[in-house]
């Protein structure tokens, strides 16, 4: 049966691209009049099964993550199935991955006059509170100390943007955006990591904010072991061919999100992603325009995966943010480039990550000890030869605070504990590469409680 949209459902969609722009989530109308205009002559000219296109869309609008790009990619591509299906799915649906996703020049006001004056800007994104903030001095003192307070390699500013409901006094750089739970409640909640990507562009969108040509976007759970350098040819000047830099994480793979990954982007293949877009917005190393360039389907996605696209957010769980930066990047057709164990241009990768796991029992790959920072997200629990834990670093469990006792020294032989498929708990050696890395940790993670006042001389 041919449906018709009406006037009324056609006004109801373009009320809610209106209503997105003067909240201040479009920024120029022409974006949101085309796109409704767009929209308009696409479902007047369809045919469907009785689904309502303009609830569906509306729904996406008024959660306040829409911008014209994107709007015009789920309109391309719903329309082509509403015979089979009336759930949103977003495709590359106009001109080619790249169509329509860099924003208006004007909406990055200074980006482009970085271009020729170098220098990393490190950014760290924080929700704030007593477990980010620890995390964050680690992190902070770590970089001062290994680049002598950016005297050292590339880094010449850095900024935390700390998205929150109000500004804190932690004495680090800090970049603040509030997160307006009042009109955007679902950033509000547990899945806080939602509100990166619009922090992250209000920061750009930000006159003066970025002071470098290039941006590398960290974690707050990360030691540094050695300064950001950008990689360089033989004549010096910036080899751009290797960026983005960024690390390979087997979560983001074609086996887990085959399905979500041929909605949006039809034409892709396995090779294709698995061979650039295994990533996340971090650890990354980029251009300040090309991180500009990705904003906008990255924001968007983010907040789909939010509010109307449930499948997505259950299979994805607590990396769909990096989902969602992997495919605006893939959308963008900005591919990224994987720092690797022994090769170039660091002999290692842009995060090590150590953990009481198998992995522990054999040698460390040969250049892993020249990756840049460690990231800590699993938990460490080294044990002696009866059981008992002897060292135990564990972000989730163990929070620092003023007066607490050094991290204990870890001798020579440690275990991990393992249990089998029978329940049958197991005590294997640790490879004294491991050890080697802990002991490090634990005197950087010593030395920086010092400075930061947690523990006394």
């Amino acid at each position: 049966m041919t449906t018709l949209v009406s006037s009324l459902a056609l006004a109801t969609l373009f009320s809610a691209c209106l209503a997105c722009y003067l909240s201040g989530v479009w920024l120029d109308p022409a974006t949101a009049s085309g796109a409704a205009a767009h929209l308009g002559r696409r479902l007047l000219a369809s045919s469907g099964n009785g689904a309502d296109p303009a609830k569906v869309l509306g729904s996406l609008l008024h959660s306040g993550r829409a911008n014209g790009a994107l709007l015009q990619k789920v309109a391309g591509d719903l329309i082509r199935r509403l015979d089979d299906s009336s759930t949103l799915v977003v495709t590359n649906d106009v001109g080619g991955h790249a169509a329509g996703n860099a924003p208006p020049v004007d909406a990055y006001e200074g980006l482009q006059e970085l271009k020729g004056k170098g220098g990393i800007h490190f950014v760290v994104t924080s929700g704030g509170g007593a477990y980010m903030e620890w995390q964050t001095k680690i992190m902070y003192q770590s970089v001062l100390d290994v680049t002598d307070s950016f005297r050292k390699g590339d880094i010449t500013s850095f900024t935390r943007v700390l998205h929150a409901n109000k500004a804190d006094e932690l004495d680090i750089p800090t970049f603040f955006v509030d997160m307006e739970c009042k009109s955007m409640a679902y950033y509000c909640g547990g899945y806080r990591v939602a509100q990166r990507p619009r922090a992250l562009r209000i920061f750009l969108q930000t006159p003066g904010a970025v002071k470098a040509e290039y941006i590398f976007l960290g974690e707050t759970d990360y030691i540094a072991m050695h300064p950001i350098m950008l990689p360089r040819l033989a004549t010096g000047e910036v080899d751009e061919k290797v960026l983005p830099l960024a690390h390979k994480f087997g979560y983001i793979a074609w086996s887990v999100g085959e399905n979500e990954i041929k909605e949006y982007l039809p034409s892709m293949t396995q090779i294709e992603w698995d061979g650039s877009y295994n990533t996340g917005p971090a650890p990354a190393l980029l251009r300040a325009d090309s991180l500009a360039r990705i904003m906008p389907d990255y924001e968007n996605l983010t907040g789909v995966f939010e509010t109307v696209h449930p499948t997505a957010k259950a299979k994805f769980g607590w990396v769909r943010e990096m989902w969602a930066y992997s495919l605006a990047a893939a959308l963008s057709d900005l591919p990224h480039h994987y720092a690797e164990f022994g090769k170039p241009p660091y002999n290692g990768d842009l995060i090590l990550e150590p953990g009481s796991s198998w992995v522990a029992t054999y040698p460390l790959p040969a250049g892993a000890l020249d990756s840049i920072f460690i990231h800590y997200t699993y938990p460490i629990i080294a044990k002696d030869s009866s059981s008992q834990t002897i060292f135990q670093w564990d972000k989730r469990a163990k929070k620092p605070f003023p007066g607490m006792d050094p991290l204990p020294e870890i001798p020579d032989e440690i275990y991990i504990e393992e249990v089998d498929e029978k329940k049958v708990s197991h005590l294997k050696k640790v490879h004294k590469d491991h050890v080697e890395l802990w002991r490090f940790m634990r005197i950087v993670l010593n030395d920086v409680f010092r400075k930061i006042g947690f523990i006394a001389d």
